[in-house]
């Protein structure tokens, strides 16, 4: 009987932990970085602790030196995910406030300092956009496939320059198309792997774009 009940109780257990799809569900991430009172009251730094400090980031000034822009990512370590939003305030010190509930990194005020740009990946791609500091409203700048990595707005406003990742070379499966199942590398090089970097099949490339409007 207790063999029973017991067996039950795991499977109770292991029902509440899955979803619809029979899968164990994730718990909800959790980026507020609040302390527990346990935390407190022990006064000291723990490793938990500094995880839930917030990381900031690319700061940026305004062009009339009166606002910063930056970036700052939160983690959560119990899903081991983290999240990045953008945060103004004023250079003489106040309250910092959320540019938007966008996932978004990269922060570039334009020349005239009337809009600040980032990249976000809100559209299933890292592509532009664009926020006016005062509204709160982003708006999509670029559509370009495959999405972008980096970008500047030029000195005089009327253009952008952006870099995105190129392929160049031919995977194994490119190669031979009979084998579309291959998973292998073809390594024609001793140093073929680096501590900085790994082989992807494509390059980062600069472009240089035309922007008014906006666009």
């Amino acid at each position: 009987m207790k063999n029973l009940v017991f067996l039950i109780s795991i499977v109770l257990i292991f029902s509440a932990c899955t979803n619809e799809n029979g899968k164990i569900a994730e718990p909800e991430s959790d980026f507020s970085g609040t302390l527990t009172e346990n935390e407190i009251a022990g006064g000291k730094m723990t490793a938990e602790i500094l995880w839930k400090f917030g990381r900031v980031g690319e700061v940026q000034v305004s062009p009339d030196n009166l606002t910063i822009v930056y970036s700052l990512t939160r983690y959560d370590s119990k899903t081991n995910k983290s999240t990045t939003k953008l945060y103004v305030l004023p250079v003489e010190g106040g309250e910092a406030v959320e540019l938007s509930a966008m996932k978004s990194f990269h922060p570039r005020w334009s020349v005239d300092g009337s809009k600040i740009g980032f990249l976000s990946a809100e559209s299933g791609s890292v592509q532009l956009w664009e926020i006016n500091p005062d509204t709160g409203s982003p708006v999509q700048v670029s559509d370009i496939e495959g999405g972008i990595n980096e970008f500047e707005y030029a000195p005089t406003g009327d253009r952008i320059y952006y870099t995105k990742d190129v392929k160049l070379k031919q995977t194994p499966q490119e190669i031979y198309p009979d084998l579309p199942l291959t998973d292998v590398r073809i390594i024609d090089e001793l140093m073929y792997r680096h501590w900085n970097h790994w082989e992807d099949y494509s390059y980062s490339h600069i472009f240089v774009a035309d922007y008014q409007n906006g666009k």
